[in-house]
C-alpha cells in the first residue's frame, strides 16, 4: 500500500510539474525542433485590443512559416503572454518566459511596459523586437530593436508632408502626454514645423478625469488652421472631432498620429469621420500577394480583417525568421554562447519584403522603413490624395 502511494504521488508530481510549464511548447507531432518566440502586450484591461492584435498577427506568421517547413530545422512556437499593460507585471512575465526557454521577444506592445523591460534585456542580451512601442528613447538598448516608428518620426514625417505639399502655414496640435506618446509627437513637429516655416499652436489635454478641450475648441476657432493634428488616443481624437463638428468637407486637413484599432468601422475609433490622415504602413487593400495572403489566412483564423498592429507584428515575426537563417542557428548551435550575439548582429543584416512593406534595420535598432501617410476612408486605409 506505501509503494502504491508512493507511486501515485510520484505521478501526482511529474503531472504538476508538466502543468506548470507552457502547455503544448514543443508538442506538434513534427521532427522540428522548437524555437520559442516570448510575446508580452496586453490582453487583459483597457488595452487588450491592441496586444490581442499584435498576437495574433504574430500567430499568422507562425503558422505560416512553420506551414512552409520551418526554419533552418526549427518550427516556430509563439508563448505569448498577458502584461496587463503594466510594467511590473510585464517583467515578471519576462522572467517567466525565460524560464521557458524563450530564445527572442516580441514586445513589448506599449513603451511604458517595454521601458520597464529594459533592464532584463540588458542583463540577459536576449533579441528582442518590438512591433508597435513608439517611445523616442526606448532603443538604447543594442540588443533592442523596433519595426513602427517612433514618436519624433512620426511628428517630423507629419511636419514635412504639410509643408511639402502646402497643405496650409497654420497647424493646431492637440495632445496627450499618455501612453500614446502624444507630446513626443508634439515637440518634433514643433521643431521640424517651425523649420519648414509652419506656425504652430498646441493645446494640451490632461490625463486625468474627464478629457478638457475647451482650450483646444477655443483654439481651432480662434487661430482658424488650416491643418488639425490629433495626437491622441484614438477615442479621444474621436470624441475632439464630434465636439468640434469636424467634416471631410470641412477645409481642414486631419491628421490622427495613433491609427484606430481595427479597419471596418471600429467601435468608438474614429469610425464615422472619414478623410482622416493617418501614419500607417499597412493598408489591407493591398494588391500584393503578401498582404492578400495574410488578410486571407488572419480571417480565416479569427473573421475579421487585420489591422495595422497585427500587420506590425506579422512582419516582425518574418524579420525573426530571417535573423535564425541569417545567422545560421541550427538545433545543433542554438545551445552555444554566441546564440544571442549572432541573432543580434544578423538583425541588422535581414530586408524583409513584409506586408508593411520592405523591413530592414540599421546598427541603432530603428527600421528603415519607408513612411507612408494614409487616408482612412469607409474603414479602409487608402493612398493619400489631396481634396480637390
Amino acid at each position: 500500500m506505501k509503494k502504491l502511494l508512493a507511486l501515485c504521488l510520484t505521478a501526482l508530481m511529474l503531472a504538476c510539474t508538466a502543468c506548470s510549464a507552457t502547455p503544448n511548447l514543443g508538442v506538434d507531432g513534427s521532427d522540428l525542433a522548437p524555437f520559442i518566440i516570448g510575446g508580452i502586450g496586453p490582453l487583459s484591461e483597457d488595452r487588450a485590443r491592441y496586444g490581442t492584435s499584435v498576437m495574433q498577427g504574430a500567430q499568422i506568421a507562425v503558422n505560416e512559416i512553420n506551414a512552409s517547413g520551418g526554419v533552418n530545422g526549427f518550427r516556430l512556437v509563439l508563448n505569448f503572454q498577458d502584461s496587463k499593460g503594466n510594467g511590473k507585471t510585464a517583467v515578471a512575465t519576462y522572467d517567466k518566459l525565460m524560464d521557458n526557454d524563450m530564445r527572442v521577444l516580441l514586445g513589448g506592445v506599449f513603451s511604458d511596459e517595454t521601458e520597464a523591460l529594459l533592464p532584463s534585456l540588458e542583463r540577459d542580451g536576449i533579441l528582442a523586437i518590438t512591433p508597435t512601442a513608439s517611445g523616442n528613447d526606448l532603443i538604447e538598448a543594442k540588443n533592442l530593436f523596433r519595426l513602427g516608428y517612433s514618436n519624433g518620426r512620426v511628428g517630423s514625417i507629419i511636419a514635412d508632408f504639410i509643408a511639402d505639399r502646402l497643405l496650409g502655414q497654420t497647424v493646431l496640435v492637440v495632445y496627450s502626454d499618455d501612453v500614446f506618446g502624444g507630446s513626443e509627437v508634439q515637440e518634433s513637429l514643433v521643431s521640424v514645423g517651425e523649420g519648414r516655416a509652419l506656425r504652430i499652436c498646441s493645446a494640451c489635454i490632461p490625463n486625468e478625469g474627464v478629457p478638457d478641450f475647451d482650450e483646444a475648441l477655443d483654439l481651432l476657432e480662434t487661430e482658424m488652421p488650416q491643418v488639425l493634428v490629433l495626437a491622441l488616443s484614438p477615442s479621444r481624437a474621436a470624441e475632439f472631432l464630434h465636439l468640434a463638428e469636424w467634416t471631410e468637407e470641412s477645409g481642414i486637413t486631419v491628421f490622427c498620429t495613433v491609427p484606430p484599432h481595427g479597419t471596418i468601422r471600429p467601435r468608438n475609433d474614429l469610425s464615422d469621420y472619414d478623410g482622416i490622415a493617418l501614419i500607417t504602413a499597412f493598408s489591407p487593400d493591398d494588391e500584393r500577394a503578401v498582404t492578400k495572403n495574410f488578410v486571407q489566412n488572419y480571417k480565416d483564423a479569427y473573421d475579421e480583417i487585420p489591422d495595422c498592429y497585427a500587420a506590425d507584428a506579422y512582419d516582425a515575426v518574418y524579420a525573426i525568421a530571417e535573423a535564425i537563417r541569417r545567422a545560421g542557428i541550427t538545433p545543433k548551435n542554438v545551445e552555444n554562447d554566441d546564440f544571442h550575439t549572432k541573432m543580434i548582429s544578423a538583425m541588422t543584416k535581414v530586408e524583409v519584403q513584409g506586408v508593411t512593406g520592405t523591413l530592414s534595420w540599421t546598427t541603432d535598432g530603428e527600421s528603415t522603413r519607408a513612411a507612408a501617410v494614409k487616408i482612412y476612408r469607409e474603414g479602409a486605409y487608402l493612398p493619400y490624395q489631396p481634396a480637390a
